[in-house]
């Protein structure tokens, strides 16, 4: 007896009646009382109880209650209250709410209610559901929720674990007919104060505690009531604040789902049906959108339960609500909501291929919608939601344009508040830059772009005004909520920018608008950057509502955007924008704006000087303001006169308003600036520059004030308007010769103050004012060293340059006084600003010195030596900062000529590596271009020392110029000045830097090529967009370095250079081609190889009439080689060809290679026989005195070839001998007319049979064969444009003719510019011609077709509840089945998949040998997370004997997979319900021993010679044929 109760097995309940058996029956139920208070009286609660004596008392209580059979009347001999008491106390003290002893508690807890009578059980369940309820209500009631776990006294898992006990005990009472209905009522307390403690638990955000209310104590709670008021007070406590928690919200729903969506396979007695529950259908759509996977995972899950539902009950639902989104007809629905389910559960993959196929499923679903009425529009937009929502762009891209084809189609604009909800997602979408690829055509709006202005178009037209502007506002506020990228910005923007005109949107969305224009700021691309403002502006002016607008906040929103990019005037958006305000604006409005801003302090009237002036020059070109004085109306002069009289007599008036004076001078400052136009000066204008002249001398006395008055280092931003107020008036031609009167008094005034002690302020005003000078002398003055007078800069500088260089004023800075020693952040940050700030303006006026006047060399280093000087600027560099970097440069660059190489090399690359560091900032482009200015000028470029060095540099600069782009601009830019100014001879020694130029461009990145895209359609816009007259298009640089170097070139050509340069170049440009080529002889088109074999031939092109003949030889043996060993493509193919007629026609000597070049290539490669047959004709048609002979050659030579192997051979052999015959008759070659006319005759028959018709046909129409002219079409529009277009190449390798001029190619050269005729102008691409790479993705996007067969992943329900917690309630309720015995594999990939065919089939358990297995990489390499989803055991094999026994004392029906002598067929043998299957080893089986222990063996009958199986494969066939009998049937 006690060797069984300490064994405690599972069987131990059994094996305890047996005993009990032999002891008698009259006897049984005492012996089990005596065991019973036996094991009670050892339980004591000072001491931990033991495990194994409380696992026997479970058994023992268990038999007591057998032996009763459901007896009502408590037992007098036991006391029942005595063993709940004392297992609750034990409960409670109790440390490991988790650990085995627990649990064994809960259970004799749970077996003492069963024993109970009812009295006792009403009491006892009473008592303790009380202080459960007490306990719990401590818990929700304590203010941090997270910590109440540990500050109360008693546990909630505690409370909530004997709640679940207790209403477990007392619903086995009720089904066991112990208890009645009325009376389970009265045991559970049912009441309000309950449930709103249960709903509080529910919700208080401590998940564990959550989960375990959920999945323990409700489910019981309901189940022992009568209604389901529970449920409805739950449901309604969830869905009060949907959006807060919907995780959470569908996590109740997924636990409690028998309860809120039943099944039939479900036997619940309680039920809360939520079908017919509008919010639970909108809760399903907003989950199904979600971001958040899980989320959708349960929204699936919920909702497919619930049409299974509906399906079940083949009745038909409509939902009483004016807004209901959900309707079931049970005649219709069934497959819409199939097709639902399959699109939706497709876009969860990731493989683009998965989903292709299932996209048409939304035309299925809007033909439901459209013609039936079966499905809410909301469903189609949640399907649209999840396709623009995923992570493949052209999945993506499909559904923005698809959407808005429905969206016409199905008139969703009429469900406005529809729309609303799927304007983030669409916006979200919309922002992602990789949809812009792969545009149709050259220089066109991408498809998204068209799409967005067909939407919004949609949405006006069809929408009323209310639902329109709350579109267009909330579109408004969406885009202000996200991160935007250039590119689709400006598509957004041009959307917006040509809908037409409708007022939305209101004075507050101009305060959103303003965000934008600082969103688009923020751009790096300048040409994007200021498209995206004019099309915003324009935008506005479309959509704004005039009538809620005033000027002051029009004048803020302008004021945001610059000048220098889209507001600028004279250009279309200012014109648009001046028409727009005399829509909504008056003169009065006008007058009263003027007023207030002048009179009005900076505090009330919060606009800024830029806005300010912006506004009083539109009012001035809209009439509305006056420029003239008239009376004492408002006009521009009035306004200028009464705030330039703060200036009037400011020498004597010492007291003058200083803030004033300030205010004005900004304000000055900004109407010159915002005043200007390229068309020259105006009314306005010039009314400006007249009152602000009349008053420029007390403005210069006023800034020389301040120059003695600034002392203190908060004065750094002032010190910098006035500094800005002298750049402006030194630009203004108007202004010289005021200008000019005050130069001397304001350098008096500034070497003063550097003399004199002086606050650090005033040095750093004072040299900032010397640099000022320095600048307008430079640029308004003209050296005259040369001349007899006297030379201006060298009168006003000379003095300057001896006091800064001799008093070492370079590299000294001003020192900090006393009171500046300790300074905060910012002022710490303004002190570094004015020290860097004073060096650079320092070495600034030395440079502009060096650099304006002839003397000024000799003038310096006769104050410093070069050594000296070099030191200086060493020094300068490292304590200057950035900003000193390129006056440095400028001043290294006029000395480095008499500098030591050696000293010289490390301080270049100090400079070098200096400038890289501004890589991220505007200054890296001022930057660059001095270091290139210091380095390739003709005393550098011309010293054989520093030759080798500046090829180095110019190769970085190609290499960083790939990334970079605009980087190499720079350098071919200054070679092309340098050329211009000294002579071409100058290149002679950097042929390789020429060779780099003409073959540069790299391939870019797809993010690149749509920004390139982008700007080539900016471009096409012409004036439409402002910001084409302001900057510079950057999307062709690259093309530009080439045309530049192009036109490097022919000056080089045309300037008499010798052949022996022209020879140096070819072979450089045929080197680096052979260089490139080495590594790969096929190669990819529109790859790099491709691009540079192409860029070469080009320039080889355009060398070919300069070669002598030696390299004419050369070159023709290269492409003879070329053409027989390489494959090119048609580009390159086409240049080749082209290039070798033209040697041969220039050269006649050399025709009679062509004829062993037909030799070699029968011999070599017979493909290469199309290009030599292409010459061949090509040179017919160009050849007049030698044509007849030639032709006559030709044609024999050719003829072989029509009987060729090679398709391609015999193709262009026949179609040239066709067109070769044709030329005779044209030419009247008679004699060769007459000797082919019987193969003309079969050529004629020949090629109207099969696949010869039409690809005859296709080549005689090519241009190649029917418009081009070697000779005449030997142009650089031909070569640099038409050749590339009609090859097939990218449009990046385009350059047109226009593109030619503005990089300076002249028509002079020995090559036209352009053609005389537009033969080839009529033709495009042929069909056949490789297309580029770029957008076939998307291309294939657009062609999708619905498949009746389309690859579906299985989506088990239970799957779509990924949580750890659920995962062990899985394990614990899968029912008894199968179970798999693996503890003799030793493979643990055959593991791994084992694993995961039991978790796809529902195997109730899987035993393994080792668990540790389960944790091998290679076990879940084959697992893939099956392992978390199936209860795994551990049996090892010695222990497997034992554990069949058990096994088969449980009820199991024990099977082995293994051929014996009496083993059963597969396909023979029925599996009872509870079976268990033992796979052998992979080599022995199952051992011999084992086998005895087994009910049967079946083994899988086979055909083949191999005797087994692999372990793996046999059991996923049984397991499968278990499936098939038991879940299937």
């Amino acid at each position: 007896m006690t060797s069984i109760l300490t064994g405690a097995s599972e069987s131990s309940t059994s094996e305890l009646i047996s005993v009990l058996n032999l002891l008698g029956d009259d006897k049984l139920e005492d012996n089990v009382n005596r065991i019973i208070l036996g094991l009670v009286s050892s339980l004591t609660v000072e001491t931990s109880p033991d495990i194994k004596t409380l696992n026997i008392l479970t058994s023992v209580l268990k038999l007591k209650n057998k032996l009763r059979d459901g007896t009502a009347a408590e037992d007098s001999l036991l006391d029942c209250k005595h063993i709940f008491n004392l297992c609750s106390l034990l409960i409670d003290r109790n440390s490991d709410i988790k650990g085995q002893c627990f649990n064994c508690l809960c259970d004799v807890l749970q077996q003492t209610l069963l024993l109970m009578g009812k009295d006792s059980l009403y009491s006892c369940v009473t008592n303790v559901v009380i202080k459960c309820q007490k306990d719990l209500t401590l818990f929700v009631n304590n203010a941090d929720i997270e910590e109440s776990k540990y500050a109360c006294s008693s546990r909630p898992e505690v409370s909530l674990r004997i709640l679940e006990t207790v209403c477990a005990a007392v619903l086995h009472k009720h089904d066991s007919s112990a208890l009645n209905q009325y009376e389970t009522d009265s045991i559970i307390l049912r009441n309000d104060d309950v449930y709103n403690l249960i709903l509080t638990i529910v919700c208080c955000g401590v998940e564990h505690i959550a989960i375990q209310t959920l999945q323990s104590v409700i489910p019981k709670v309901i189940m022992c009531t009568t209604d389901n008021t529970l449920l409805q007070k739950l449901w309604r406590h969830i869905t009060t604040n949907v959006d807060s928690d919907l995780s959470h919200t569908f996590q109740i729903l997924c636990i409690l789902i028998q309860f809120y969506l039943p099944s039939d396979l479900q036997n619940v007695h309680m039920s809360y049906s939520v079908t017919k529950e509008n919010m639970f259908w909108k809760m399903l759509q907003i989950g199904l959108r979600s971001a958040d996977p899980l989320v959708r995972k349960r929204a699936l899950y919920l909702m497919k339960r619930a049409v299974v539902s509906l399906c079940q009950n083949n009745t038909s639902v409509s939902l009483n609500c004016p807004d209901a989104v959900f309707w079931w007809d049970s005649t219709d629905s069934s497959e819409v909501w199939e097709q639902f389910f399959l699109i939706i559960e497709t876009l969860e993959e990731k493989q683009v291929h998965i989903i292709k196929p299932v996209l048409p499923v939304v035309d299925f679903l809007c033909a439901s919608y459209n013609k039936s009425n079966i499905l809410h529009v909301s469903w189609i937009l949640c399907v649209f939601c999840r396709i623009i929502s995923h992570y493949n762009s052209s999945i993506v891209k499909w559904g923005i344009i698809n959407f808005v084809r429905i969206h016409r189609e199905l008139h969703l604009s009429r469900n406005g508040y529809v729309i609303l909800e799927f304007v983030r997602p669409f916006m979200n979408g919309v922002s992602n830059s990789a949809l812009y690829s792969g545009n149709t055509e050259h220089s066109s709006l991408s498809e998204v772009g068209e799409a967005l202005k067909d939407l919004f178009e949609s949405v006006i037209t069809e929408s009323s005004y209310g639902d329109c502007r709350a579109f267009f506002c909330h579109v408004l506020d969406v885009m202000n909520s996200i991160s935007w990228a250039p590119v689709p910005l400006f598509n957004v923007m041009y959307a917006l920018a040509h809908t037409r005109s409708i007022p939305v949107w209101n004075k507050q969305s101009l305060g959103i608008l303003k965000d934008f224009v600082s969103e688009a700021l923020g751009c790096q691309y300048i040409f994007i950057r200021g498209a995206v403002q004019c099309m915003l502006l324009n935008a506005t002016i479309h959509l704004a509502d005039h009538d809620s607008l005033d000027v002051y906040t029009v004048a803020d929103y302008l004021g945001s955007f610059r000048s220098s990019e889209s507001l600028k005037r004279g250009t279309s958006a200012w014109q648009d924008t001046v028409k727009w305000i005399q829509m909504f604006v008056s003169k009065d409005d006008a007058a009263r704006f003027v007023t207030m801003t002048l009179s009005a302090p900076d505090d009330v009237v919060c606009l800024s000087m830029r806005g300010v002036a912006r506004m009083v020059i539109l009012l001035c070109d809209a009439a509305l303001l006056p420029c003239c004085m008239i009376d004492k109306t408002c006009s521009l002069a009035n306004l200028l006169y009464s705030i330039l009289s703060c200036f009037h007599n400011c020498d004597k008036r010492l007291y003058a308003s200083e803030a004033e004076q300030n205010r004005t001078l900004q304000l000055v400052v900004c109407l010159l600036n915002e005043s200007h136009t390229a068309c020259g000066d105006d009314l306005i204008r010039k009314t400006i520059i007249s009152y602000v002249n009349s008053m420029m001398d007390q403005i210069f006395i006023c800034i020389s004030r301040r120059m003695l008055s600034a002392i203190h280092l908060q004065d750094y931003h002032l010190v910098n308007s006035y500094l800005l107020a002298l750049s402006s008036f030194a630009d203004e031609v108007d202004f010289v010769l005021q200008a000019k009167t005050h130069l001397s008094k304001l350098q008096d005034t500034a070497l003063q103050v550097l003399v004199a002690p002086a606050p650090p302020m005033s040095y750093y005003f004072s040299m900032k004012v010397l640099s000022w000078i320095s600048h307008w002398l430079q640029k308004h003055c003209h050296c005259t060293c040369d001349a007899s007078g006297p030379c201006v800069i060298l009168q006003r500088q000379g003095l300057v340059i001896h006091h800064i260089i001799c008093e070492r004023r370079l590299n000294s800075p001003p020192v900090k006084q006393n009171t500046e020693l300790e300074l905060t952040r910012d002022l710490q940050t303004l002190w570094g600003r004015m020290i860097s700030g004073y060096l650079e303006a320092g070495w600034s006026v030395v440079a502009d010195f060096l650099h304006s006047c002839h003397k000024a060399e000799d003038l310096v280093l006769s104050l410093r030596s070069v050594e000296d000087i070099v030191s200086d600027i060493a020094s300068a560099l490292e304590i200057g900062g950035r900003s000193a970097l390129v006056p440095l440069m400028n001043v290294l660059g006029k000395i480095l000529p008499r500098c030591l190489v050696s000293e010289t090399l490390k301080l270049i690359s100090i400079c070098w590596s200096m400038v890289f560091e501004l890589r991220k900032t505007e200054l890296f482009w001022t930057a660059m271009e001095a270091f290139i200015q210091m380095l390739f000028q003709p005393l550098v470029m011309t010293t054989a020392a520093y030759q080798d060095h500046l090829l180095q540099y110019s190769y970085k600069i190609f290499s960083h110029g790939e990334a970079i782009v605009g980087l190499c601009n720079i350098l071919i830019t200054q070679l092309q000045k340098l050329a211009a100014l000294s002579s071409p001879d100058i290149l002679q020694r950097y042929c390789a830097v020429l060779v780099d130029a003409l073959t540069f461009g790299p391939v870019h990145r797809r993010d690149r090529r749509i920004i390139t895209d982008t700007c080539r359609f900016i471009s096409s816009l012409g004036k439409q967009c402002s910001i084409n007259d302001l900057a510079s298009n950057d999307c062709c640089v690259d093309s530009e370095v080439r045309a530049r170097a192009l036109q490097l070139l022919l000056v080089a050509c045309g300037s008499g250079l010798s052949h022996q340069f022209v020879g140096k170049l070819m072979d450089a440009l045929v080197l680096k081609d052979r260089a490139e080529s080495s590594h790969k002889t096929r190669y990819y088109g529109d790859s790099q190889l491709h691009r540079l074999k192409h860029r070469v031939m080009q320039s080889l092109l355009v060398l070919e009439p300069l070669l002598d003949v030696e390299t004419a030889e050369r070159l023709v043996q290269w492409l003879q080689d070329s053409l027989l060993m390489e494959s090119q493509q048609p580009s390159v193919r086409y240049q080749q060809e082209w290039l070798l007629t033209r040697l041969l026609y220039h050269h006649p000597h050399l025709r009679d290679r062509l004829w062993d070049m037909f030799q070699q290539g029968r011999q070599k490669r017979p493909g290469s026989m199309c290009s030599f047959i292409a010459v061949l004709y090509q040179l017919a048609c160009v050849l007049i005195d030698e044509e007849e002979v030639f032709v006559g050659r030709s044609m024999r030579e050719i003829l072989p070839c029509c009987m060729a192997q090679h398709f391609s051979v015999r193709l262009y052999a026949q179609t040239t001998l066709q067109k070769l015959i044709a030329l005779c008759k044209a030419q009247r070659l008679d004699r060769v007319s007459t000797e082919y006319y019987i193969v003309e005759l079969s050529l004629q028959a020949s090629v109207k049979h099969g696949n010869a018709v039409k690809n005859v046909h296709k080549l005689q129409e090519d241009f190649y064969f029917s418009a081009f002219h070697p000779v005449e079409h030997y142009t650089l529009e031909t070569i640099f444009y038409d050749l590339p277009r009609l090859a097939g190449v990218t449009d990046e390798e385009w350059i047109s003719p226009d593109l030619l001029r503005s990089c300076g190619v002249s028509e002079m050269s020995h090559i036209d510019l352009v053609n005389s005729n537009c033969a080839l102008k009529q033709f495009a691409a042929a069909a056949w011609m490789p297309k580029s790479s770029v957008g076939a993705e998307d291309d294939a996007a657009s062609t999708i077709r619905l498949h009746k067969n389309v690859q579906k992943k299985l989506v088990p329900w239970h799957a779509m509840i990924p949580e750890q917690d659920l995962a062990s309630e899985l394990r614990q309720k899968r029912q008894e089945g199968l179970i798999v015995v693996a503890s003799l594999i030793d493979c643990l990939p055959n593991l791994g998949g084992l694993c995961r065919t039991c978790e796809g089939f529902g195997v109730s358990e899987y035993v393994v040998g080792s668990l540790k297995s389960t944790e091998d990489k290679q076990f879940r390499s084959l697992s893939v997370s099956a392992e978390q989803w199936i209860p795994i055991s551990e049996v090892k094999p010695h222990l497997l004997s034992r554990y069949l026994e058990v096994k088969r004392k449980d009820g199991y029906t024990l099977v082995g997979a293994e051929q014996t002598a009496n083993s059963t067929r597969l396909n023979d043998f029925k599996f009872p319900q509870k079976a268990l299957l033992l796979l052998g080893n992979e080599r022995e089986g199952i051992p011999p021993d084992i086998l005895p222990f087994l009910d049967v063996c079946v083994e899988i009958p086979q055909q083949g010679i191999v005797r087994s199986l692999n372990v793996h494969v046999t059991g996923a066939l049984f397991v499968w044929e278990y499936m098939r009998q038991q879940a299937l049937t």
